[in-house]
């Protein structure tokens, strides 16, 4: 996960892991992994678990913002980014300090 949060500055919270989603799951190997449990890929069912799981359902329909445009806290902004990272079907994940 990289240190620096490096966003499309328009996109809300919950348009920026939907296109993260989107980018990541293109792997058949992971429509594979979804389809026997009967998950329907378009719902997109990653994106509200990790708003859920990091607190982020509350600036869902923020947009993330950047220097010029104001957006989401920079507390909020670094869950996006991890939240960002976790869309994949990663086996590894490392992180250093995040904070």
């Amino acid at each position: 996960v990289p240190q620096t949060d490096s966003h499309t500055p328009v996109l809300t919270v919950e348009e920026t892991l939907a296109f993260s989603f989107d980018c990541q799951i293109r792997d058949h190997a992971v429509k594979n992994i979804y389809a026997p449990m009967g998950i329907d890929l378009k719902t997109r069912p990653k994106v509200e678990l990790m708003m859920h799981l990091l607190g982020l359902k509350n600036c869902k329909d923020t947009v993330v913002g950047s220097g010029s445009l104001r957006g989401v806290s920079g507390g909020e902004k670094k869950r996006v980014t991890s939240a960002e990272m976790l869309m994949g079907s990663q086996m590894v994940l490392c992180l250093d300090e995040i904070s």
